[in-house]
């Protein structure tokens, strides 16, 4: 009885540690958009992670939801990657990667919600 207990106990600690594993590493995958593929949506969840591929010295275009502003941009390699958000358009942010080896981090903060992002650097 005893030994069932304890593997019913081990099993379920492993359930938690996978279920807790899948949940940091999450990640939504951009859906293309019908009329050109090089556009591409993701809707959000707070906990995910959306990974954005971008070509050497090209900028790439965020749109965050309508009424929202950014705050703060953080970005683990800070020199590889330009970031500017037009004052016009305060819920727009434009990244671009100035080198082509580069993979890294992206935290964006608006007024409503927290934004994760993993960059890629890809060569044009």
């Amino acid at each position: 009885m005893k030994q069932k207990r304890l593997v019913i106990r081990c099993l379920l600690s492993m359930l938690m540690c996978l279920l807790a594993l899948n949940t940091v590493q999450a990640a939504i995958q951009p859906v293309s958009m019908k009329n050109d593929k090089r556009l591409k949506t993701v809707l959000y969840q707070p906990q995910n992670v959306v990974p954005i591929k971008a070509t050497t010295f090209t900028a790439t275009q965020i749109v965050f939801g309508k009424g929202e502003h950014i705050l703060n941009i953080q970005c683990g390699d800070m020199g590889a990657w330009s970031k500017d958000v037009p004052e016009s358009v305060p819920n727009v942010l434009f990244i671009k990667p100035m080198v082509s080896s580069s993979s890294t981090n992206l935290t964006v903060l608006t007024n409503r919600r927290t934004y994760y992002f993993w960059l890629t650097a890809i060569e044009a």
